[in-house]
């Protein structure tokens, strides 16, 4: 379960540093 928590928040992540990339 902890494991699926730490690659659900890196892929949010990596979705958040696309989104901001793509603002800038």
């Amino acid at each position: 379960m902890s494991m699926y928590k730490y690659h659900d928040s890196l892929k949010l992540c990596k979705l958040y540093n696309i989104i901001i990339t793509r603002k800038v």
